[in-house]
């Protein structure tokens, strides 16, 4: 769901990400109402669970990949000086050099409501 691709430092944006988790959480609902299945429990505990550096198979999990991406690829490029915080935009924005163009376009990682997503994923 994530669909990290670690070579062209590629992940899903978080708003993405929690609108399918939000989906899955709908359609196990709908189930739960015609089975006696707690689904609240049981997404409780397997987000919480993603909410540490390695699931219980010892893989990598939500906060690992998100952690990752944002400070190999986004921290990374905001040190280097080619990407600022805007406060007129709430969000964190490139500044365009010739020399050098970014695979991604911050605000679509960085505004204000991908951060606020990002946190409703990972928060324990």
């Amino acid at each position: 769901m994530v669909n990290y691709r670690p070579p062209a430092m590629e992940i899903a944006k978080p708003s993405e990400l929690l609108s399918s988790v939000e989906s899955y959480m709908d359609i196990l609902t709908l189930v739960e109402s015609h089975c006696q299945i707690d689904t609240t429990r049981i997404f409780n505990e397997v987000l919480l669970q993603q909410s540490q550096p390695l699931d219980s198979a010892g893989n990598e999990t939500i906060t690992s990949l998100y952690t990752h991406w944002f400070l190999e690829v986004l921290v990374k490029r905001i040190t280097m000086g080619t990407i600022v915080y805007s406060p007129i935009r709430r969000s964190f924005v490139s500044i365009h050099q010739q020399d050098l163009t970014l695979p991604f376009d911050p605000e679509e990682y960085a505004s204000f409501n991908e951060l606020r997503a990002l946190v409703e994923l990972i928060k324990p």
